[in-house]
């Protein structure tokens, strides 16, 4: 699927485009996905793929991250 995606993108953009991807990430900024959209080339398909598959990871990372805060928090009370 990643293959898929980023088909077609020279080795340094990849990197780098990945490098600011998990850099928002870490942050949990928004900033960084639009930054991750404006790297992208000028495919518009593969533009919409790698931002969707992006947002949908971040924030399925986001909400388990949150869940599991929440549940040792939980334990921790008892």
């Amino acid at each position: 699927m990643l293959y898929l995606v980023f088909e077609g993108f020279p080795a340094i953009s990849y990197n780098t485009l990945l490098l600011i991807y998990f850099q928002a990430l870490k942050q949990k900024s928004r900033q960084g996905l639009l930054d991750l959209y404006r790297l992208m080339p000028a495919y518009a398909v593969t533009r919409r793929i790698v931002f969707v598959f992006a947002f949908i990871i971040y924030f399925v990372l986001n909400f388990v991250n949150n869940r599991f805060l929440y549940l040792k928090d939980l334990f921790k009370r008892r």
